[in-house]
C-alpha cells in the first residue's frame, strides 16, 4: 500500500530503503539478475505498523512478569492465567495480573471478580489484578498490604474497609492504599526495552511513540540505538517537567533524529486528566455528580505560556487532553501557535469528545490527533455509566474526525489496553464494546481507513511521513508481513490477523519461521 492507497505485487529493498514497488515484472527488472528473490507465496505485505502512543518502556517487563488478562471473557479464565503465572514464581512471591477493564458485563458469569475468587488461586501470597481505574485483591492483601489509615476519598474505598465484607475492590484514588511488592524480575532497562521490541514485533509494530519515559529509559534508548540493538523505531515524547529540570534535561537530546531508530518527538504536556477517573475536563457534569465537570492540571493562561516557552526552544507539543471542554481550550492555544510544521507537527493525545469547533481548529492548524480505538471496546460500557448513553455514542467519533479533515494516528496507550494494532483496527470499524453493544455505529471506519490509522496517517501525526507509513520507493524499508488480506476482512477476522515477518530498516527483526 502506497501513499495513495494503491496495492502492488512486489517490492525491492536495498540496504535500509525501498528501491522499487510495482508488478513482479517491473520490480525484477529494476532489481537486476543478481538480486535475491523471496517468494512470499501470496501473503500480504503492509507498511510497518505504527503505535502513536504507547508506554513502550513498560511493556516488555510487564509482559514477562505479569498475567496478561486483556482478552479474558470469564472469571475462570482469569483465575487460570493467574494460576499459570504463579506456577512460575517462587513460593510466596506476589502474583500480578493486568487487564483493560474488569466489569461484570464483560464476564460469562455476569458478575464482578472479587477477593474470594482470587483466594481460589492462593491465600498465602499477595494477588492483585489491575486495570486503568481499579485494583482487585485477595484476602491476603486485605489482611497484610492495606494501609491502616485510608485516604480521604471514602466513596472510592472498598466495602470491606467499612463493613467487613470482602469484595477487595479499590477504585481510582483509593488504589494507592494497597502496597504490594513488585515483580521479582531483575532486568536492566536495556533488557526491558529489548523485550518491549520483541513484544511489539509479535503484533507487527515497527514504530512506537513513547510518552514521558523515565530518564533511565531515555539513556537506555540512546545506548541501544548507538549499539545498533534497538529493533523498534522509537519516538520519545519527553515530559515537559523533565525538560525544565537541568539535571534531567542535560540527558535529553534536542527535538529531531538521534540515530537510525531513535528520535526525540514533541514535548509531552498534560492539560486535563482521565475519563475513567471522572476527571476529564467536560462542559457537562458526570452522571450522578452534578458538581463534577472534571479538572485541568494547570490554568489556561499557564498552559498558553508553556506552549509558547517550549515552542521557542524548538519543541512542538504533544498534549494529553481527554474532555470536550479541555480539547476546545487546547485546540485554541495550539491554533494560536506558529503553523504546525514550522518546527514540527504538534498533536493532541486521546481527545475523546471533540466538538465541531475544536475539530475545525485542529484541522486548520495542522495539529494531529493520537487516538486509541481500543478504549471503545475496553471502556465503552463504563463510559456510558459516567457520561450517559448520548455522550458515550460520541466517544472517540473517528468518522466525524476524519470527515472534519483532522489527521488521525492510531495507538494503544499500552499497557492500559493491549498493544495489538489489529484489534484496534477492528474496533475502529465495529465500535463494539466487550459487552457486545455498539457505540455510535455511524462513527465506524472502513478497513482501509482503519489500516491507515496505523500506517499512513499515523506517520503524519508523528511527522515521519517522508520516511515511513507507506510502501514507496525511497522510503525506509519498514514492513509487516501478515497471513491475510486485511482490506478484505470483517472486523472479527481482522482482529485475528497473525504476523509472519517484521522488517525494520531492511533488517528482519521477527520471523515466524525462525522464532525470533
Amino acid at each position: 500500500m502506497d501513499d495513495h492507497d494503491c496495492v502492488a505485487q512486489a517490492v525491492a529493498i536495498c540496504g535500509d530503503r525501498i528501491t522499487a514497488v510495482g508488478s513482479v515484472e517491473e520490480v525484477l527488472a529494476h532489481a537486476g539478475p543478481c538480486a535475491e528473490v523471496v517468494d512470499l507465496e501470496g501473503v500480504t505485505v503492509l507498511p510497518g505498523l505504527i503505535d502513536t502512543h504507547a508506554h513502550f518502556s513498560r511493556v516488555g517487563r510487564l509482559a514477562a512478569s505479569t498475567a496478561l488478562l486483556y482478552d479474558c471473557t470469564s472469571i475462570e479464565e482469569i483465575l487460570s492465567r493467574l494460576q499459570a503465572r504463579g506456577d512460575y514464581l517462587p513460593d510466596g512471591a506476589p502474583i500480578h495480573g493486568q487487564g483493560d477493564c474488569f466489569r461484570a458485563a464483560h464476564f460469562a458469569e455476569g458478575r464482578q471478580i472479587c477477593a474470594s475468587d482470587l483466594d481460589r488461586v492462593a491465600k498465602d501470597r499477595p494477588i492483585v489484578i489491575s486495570d486503568v481505574h481499579k485494583r482487585i485483591v485477595n484476602s491476603y492483601v486485605l489482611e497484610h498490604c492495606v494501609q491502616e489509615t485510608p485516604p480521604a476519598a471514602a466513596p472510592f474505598l472498598p466495602e470491606d474497609l467499612r463493613t467487613g465484607e470482602v469484595p477487595g475492590l479499590f477504585f481510582s484514588s483509593a488504589m494507592g492504599v494497597v502496597n504490594i511488592p513488585g515483580s521479582p524480575l531483575d532486568w536492566s532497562m536495556e533488557t526491558a526495552l529489548q523485550a518491549s521490541s520483541a513484544e511489539f514485533a509479535r503484533y507487527g509494530v515497527t514504530t512506537v511513540a513513547d510518552p514521558h519515559p523515565t530518564q533511565d529509559a531515555i539513556t537506555a534508548y540512546i545506548a541501544l540505538n548507538q549499539a545498533g540493538k534497538l529493533d523498534t523505531r522509537v519516538v520519545v515524547l519527553p515530559a515537559t517537567q523533565h525538560l525544565e529540570q537541568p539535571d534531567l534535561a542535560n540527558g535529553i537530546p534536542a527535538y529531531g533524529p538521534v540515530g537510525t531508530c531513535l528520535r526525540m518527538g514533541p514535548a509531552k504536556q498534560f492539560y486535563d486528566s482521565f475519563i475513567m477517573h471522572r476527571t476529564a475536563c467536560m462542559f457537562e457534569p458526570y452522571c450522578g455528580e452534578p458538581d463534577n465537570v472534571g479538572m485541568t492540571r494547570l490554568s489556561l493562561p499557564d498552559f498558553r505560556k508553556r506552549v509558547e516557552q517550549f515552542r521557542s526552544r524548538g519543541w512542538p507539543m504533544a498534549v494529553h487532553v481527554t474532555g470536550d471542554r479541555g480539547l476546545v481550550e487546547v485546540a485554541q492555544v495550539l491554533a494560536e501557535s506558529p503553523p504546525s510544521g514550522a518546527i514540527g507537527r504538534s498533536h493532541v493525545i486521546h481527545a475523546y469528545f471533540p466538538v465541531p469547533s475544536s475539530l475545525q481548529s485542529l484541522a486548520e492548524s495542522g495539529v494531529g490527533m493520537a487516538v486509541q480505538p481500543g478504549f471503545l471496546r475496553a471502556w465503552g460500557e463504563t463510559v456510558k455509566d459516567f457520561v450517559g448513553n448520548v455522550r458515550a455514542a460520541k466517544f472517540l467519533p473517528l468518522r466525524t474526525c476524519l470527515d472534519s479533515g483532522v489527521v488521525l494516528g492510531g495507538g494503544s496507550d499500552a499497557p492500559i489496553v493491549h498493544w495489538n494494532p489489529f484489534r484496534g483496527m477492528a474496533t475502529a470499524m465495529d465500535r463494539q464494546t466487550l459487552a457486545g453493544s455498539v457505540l455510535g455505529p455511524e462513527e465506524g471506519l472502513t478497513a482501509r481507513e482503519a489500516l491507515a490509522l496505523y500506517t499512513r496517517t499515523a506517520a503524519k501525526v508523528l511527522d515521519l511521513d517522508a520516511d515511513i507509513g507507506s510502501v514507496e520507493s525511497g522510503k525506509l524499508a519498514d514492513l509487516t508481513i501478515v497471513d491475510r488480506n486485511v482490506l478484505a476482512c470483517s472486523p472479527a477476522e481482522l482482529a485475528q490477523t497473525q504476523v509472519q515477518t517484521v522488517i525494520v530498516a531492511g533488517r528482519v527483526v521477527r520471523s515466524e519461521h525462525s522464532g525470533t
